[in-house]
């Protein structure tokens, strides 16, 4: 038996939000409903970390998150809410960075 070697690299995309944040919760849905869909496309598999800002204030700190929605994925970070379109193109550009760098 052969065993395949095509294992995918996982991304993590980690969402940054406050429990007040509106448009944190529409950004947050609909990246998760594509998730699947990112995943096919770069051929990584992608995965959804919320944290949420006030309960982890010194991550917060650390990172310099000043508005949510942020969305960090390897070094990048996206700051708040965009057109659907925009944000997958800059989520799969982001995701194509970290894939390249390793």
């Amino acid at each position: 038996m052969r065993v395949s070697n095509d294992v995918l690299r996982e991304i993590e995309i980690t969402f940054f939000f406050t429990p007040d944040c509106e448009s944190c919760e529409e950004v947050y849905e609909f990246i998760e409903e594509n998730l699947e869909r990112i995943s096919t496309e770069i051929g990584v598999k992608v995965t959804l970390k919320p944290i949420e800002v006030f309960s982890h204030l010194s991550i917060a700190e650390e990172l310099g998150i000043v508005a949510v929605p942020s969305i960090l994925i390897g070094k990048r970070m996206i700051i708040g809410s965009k057109e659907k379109s925009e944000l997958i193109d800059e989520i799969k550009e982001a995701i194509k960075e970290v894939v390249e760098s390793e």
